[in-house]
Order: C-alpha cells, then structure tokens, then sequence
C-alpha cells in the first residue's frame, strides 16, 4: 500500500489520513502494517509523556524480572527527566 504513496522515495500522504506510528518502533503494528488513519477515526490528542525509561526494546515488549530489577536500580540515571511530564505539541498540517 505504501509504494502507490511514494513520492522520490519518500511516503506522502493523502489529505485526511494521518501516518500512524506505534510507540516501540520495531515492534509495533502501525501505518506501516496496516495503513493510513482516516481523519474521521481519530478521536483524541496525546496529553503528557508522562514517563519515558531508556530500555532495550526487547524489555519494553515483554515486562520481566530482569527489565523490573534495571528500573528498580537505575530509576534515577535511566529516565528520560526531559521527556518527563512533557506536553506534546500540535503542529500545523503541511499543504502542498
């Protein structure tokens, strides 16, 4: 589905459809997988970050001891303090 939206290599796309991206970027099912989000199916906004932990991806898909020991130890030095609490911004959609 992709490919039909490629303008010089890169995904354009349609007006009313927003791109869709999953927030653990190599396991996620998102516009990649399935596709453009109609404007009409979006429902809300994102409020707060409200905590962001730097962790291999593979201990934020599957929570286990091993990852639940590393934020026990390293809470302080591994968070993310300036992702923290932060309100994400509205930006204007680009026309062309």
């Amino acid at each position: 589905m992709l490919e039909r939206h490629q303008t010089s290599g890169e995904i354009v796309v349609p007006a009313g459809m927003f791109f869709a991206m999953g927030d653990n970027r190599e396991n996620s099912s998102d516009s990649r997988y399935w596709g453009f989000v109609p404007r009409e199916n979006v429902i809300g906004k994102p409020l707060v970050v409200y905590w962001s932990y730097d962790a291999p991806t593979e201990d934020l898909t599957d929570w286990n001891v091993r990852h639940l020991v590393d934020v026990g130890l390293h809470f302080f030095t591994k968070t993310r303090w300036e992702r923290t609490l932060l309100l994400p911004r509205s930006q204007a959609a680009e026309v062309n």
